[in-house]
C-alpha cells in the first residue's frame, strides 16, 4: 500500500487523495480528510464558543491559536488492541453485518476499536501515527501470525495477547514496547517476538505487562522486562527525561514543547530566595523542572507511583538540587486535605505559583475547593491551568472565577490534529 506522507507533512487532498481511507470505520480523526486549516478553526471556534457560554472572556487576552508544526505523523505514543482478525464484513439478506473469521495465517488484528464495537480496525497504515511507528505494527502483526501466542477474545475471556503500547522517542527514534497479556506464560515468544523486532528498530526496552482482569483497563499491577532498559529516554526543552511504561507523556512531542515554552514564559525567572511553586499532576516532573529551573523551589504532587519516581529520576538526571525540587506520591484531592498542608513549611504553605495538570475530567470539587481556599489564604498567587478538554476546563474556569480568581488570558494549541480536541493554556490570579 502507498503511503499517505510526503515531506511537507501536509495533506494530499489537493492531489485527489483522502489521508485515511478508513476514518469511516475509525472515526477517531473525524476532520483527517479535510483540509487542515480549515478544520483546525472550526474545532477552536466551537470549543471557545462552548467556554464563553460559562465564563466571560471580556476582560481576557486570548492569544492567537497554535497549531501544530506537523499536521501528519505527529503520534509517538499509542495504545492499540489486539483482537482476533476478521475479513471486512459482508452484508446478508437481512441487511445486518456478520463477520467472518480469517485464515489461520492472518489471526491478529492489531488497532483502535470501532465506535460502540469490540471490533478493532487496523491502523498499520494510520496518518496520524509516526511512520516508523506504523511499520513497526506492521511488522509486529507479521510476527504474532507466525507465532504460537493467541489473541485475546473478550467474550470467552480467552487468549495471551490484549493490547500492545509503543513509545517513540522524538529524536533518537529508540522505542519502548509494552505487550498486555492475560498471564506470563507467553514470556519466552514475546522474548523472540522482540529479538526478531530489534533486527529492524531501535528498540532499547519491551515489557510484558499482565492483565487477567475482565475490565476496559488497559494494564495491570505487574510488569516484566523483557529486553533492554528500564525506562525510555526523551529529551524536551533542553531535559533529559526518562519514562516508565506505566507513566503518562503526551503524545505529540513537537506541540508539547510550545506549552513547555510558554509555561516557562509566564513563570518567568525568580529572584526572591523565599519563592515557592506547586506542580499538581505533576507526572513525569517537567513542569516541575521548568519552575525550578526558574528559581523557584517545587513541590510535585503525583498519584501514579511510577511517574513520581520517574520524576526524582528526572529531577536528579538534570542536576536539580534536593532542596529546590521534591514530589508527594498521593493524590491532589487527599494534599488538600487541611492535615496535608500544615505540615509544609511557610514559604510552600503559600506558593507564588500554581501549576495544574489534570485528565481530561478535569479538577474535582475538593480540588476546586481547596484553590479557592488558597485563593482567600494567598491572593497573590498566580494560577496555571493546562487542559485537553474545553469542557470541563470552562466548567472549572466558571467555578474558580466565582471563587474569587480572574481569568486574564487564554491560548490554545493544536496537540491532537484532524481530532476534536485541543490543549488549553487558563492564566488566572
Amino acid at each position: 500500500m502507498p503511503s499517505v506522507y510526503n515531506k511537507s507533512k501536509k495533506p494530499l487532498l489537493t492531489r485527489g487523495k483522502p489521508a485515511c481511507k478508513i476514518q469511516h470505520r475509525c472515526q477517531s480523526c473525524s476532520h483527517v480528510n479535510s483540509p487542515y486549516d480549515t478544520s483546525y478553526q472550526k474545532k477552536y471556534q466551537q470549543a471557545l464558543a462552548g467556554i464563553q457560554e460559562r465564563v466571560s472572556l471580556d476582560a481576557v487576552e486570548v492569544l492567537k491559536p497554535q497549531e501544530s508544526s506537523r499536521v501528519f505523523g505527529y503520534r509517538t505514543s499509542v495504545k492499540l488492541a489486539i483482537r482476533k482478525a476478521f475479513t471486512p464484513l459482508q452484508r446478508n439478506r437481512s441487511s445486518s453485518y456478520r463477520p467472518e473469521p480469517q485464515s489461520p495465517r492472518g489471526r491478529f488484528e492489531i488497532g483502535l476499536f470501532e465506535p460502540r464495537s469490540h471490533r478493532v480496525v487496523s491502523i498499520e497504515e494510520c496518518p496520524v501515527q509516526h511512520t516508523q511507528i506504523n511499520r513497526l505494527v506492521k511488522e509486529t502483526k507479521y510476527h504474532l501470525n507466525k507465532s504460537d501466542l493467541t489473541p485475546y477474545c473478550e467474550k470467552t475471556q480467552t487468549g495471551d495477547l490484549r493490547y500492545l503500547l509503543i513509545r517513540m522517542a522524538h529524536v533518537s527514534e529508540e522505542f519502548m514496547i509494552t505487550f498486555v497479556a492475560t498471564n506470563k506464560s507467553c514470556y519466552p515468544a514475546l522474548r523472540k517476538l522482540v529479538k526478531q523486532l530489534k533486527i529492524n528498530y531501535n528498540i532499547t526496552s519491551s515489557f510484558l505487562n499482565t492483565n487477567s482482569e475482565n475490565t476496559n483497563r488497559i494494564l495491570g499491577e505487574q510488569s516484566k522486562k523483557i529486553i533492554g532498559k528500564e525506562k525510555l529516554r526523551e529529551t524536551l526543552c533542553n531535559f533529559n527525561l526518562q519514562i516508565s511504561p506505566q507513566s503518562f507523556f503526551q503524545v505529540n512531542p513537537w506541540v508539547a514543547q510550545k506549552i513547555y515554552h510558554r509555561v516557562q514564559q509566564l513563570v518567568g525567572h525568580n529572584t526572591k530566595t523565599s519563592a515557592s511553586a506547586w506542580d499538581l499532576y505533576s507526572g513525569v516532573g517537567i513542569f516541575s523542572l521548568i519552575m525550578a529551573k526558574a528559581g523557584y523551589k517545587v513541590m510535585g504532587i503525583e498519584e501514579n507511583p511510577f511517574a513520581s519516581k520517574d520524576a526524582y529520576a528526572n529531577a536528579e538526571e538534570n542536576n536539580m538540587p534536593a532542596r529546590s525540587l521534591y514530589f508527594k506520591d498521593q493524590s491532589v484531592e487527599d494534599f488538600f486535605q487541611e492535615t496535608s498542608q500544615e505540615a509544609l513549611n511557610e514559604d510552600m504553605q503559600k506558593p507564588d505559583v500554581i501549576v495544574v495538570n489534570p485528565s481530561r475530567k478535569g479538577l474535582s470539587e475538593s480540588v476546586n475547593n481547596g484553590l479557592i481556599a488558597q485563593k482567600k489564604a494567598n491572593p497573590d498567587h498566580r494560577l496555571i491551568y493546562i487542559s485537553c478538554e474545553a469542557d470541563s476546563l470552562s466548567k472549572n474556569l466558571k467555578t474558580l472565577t466565582e471563587g474569587g480568581y480572574k481569568l486574564r488570558q487564554l491560548e490554545s494549541f493544536d496537540m491532537f490534529p484532524h481530532t476534536e480536541k485541543i490543549e488549553w493554556i487558563a492564566v488566572l490570579d
